[in-house]
């Protein structure tokens, strides 16, 4: 996990077991201007959050450990206001209909 944050910029966790696919999303969260903290996997991401401030989190769904569905309901218990977006690369109507009604402000397939 790292991070890269600074001044008053708003920070985005971001969570994805996939390294090439974590750091394209943070570099272009970067360049926009975002603070960035990354996590390989669910319970890492929860770890950040114990020790960092963060404004939102940009999630992947299909990890190891614990996944964006887990992590979506786990949140809504510990940080409710906390913004959620699941991104997944394989996309199902179900899951998506789920994760918005257990708290995801959105869910995203990849390009």
């Amino acid at each position: 996990m790292t991070a890269a944050t600074g001044g008053n910029q708003p920070t985005v966790l971001v969570v994805d077991d996939e390294r090439a696919q974590r750091e394209l999303v943070a570099r272009c969260l970067r360049e926009w201007g975002y603070g960035v903290v990354v996590a390989e996997h669910g319970q890492q991401a929860l770890a950040v959050l114990a020790e960092s401030h963060v404004d939102m989190v940009v999630s992947d769904v299909r990890m190891p450990r614990l996944d964006g569905i887990e992590l979506v309901s786990l949140l809504r218990e510990r940080r409710p206001q906390l913004p959620v977006l699941l991104i997944t690369a394989y996309p199902d109507v179900r899951q998506g209909v789920t994760a918005v009604k257990d708290g995801a402000v959105d869910y995203l397939a990849k390009p």
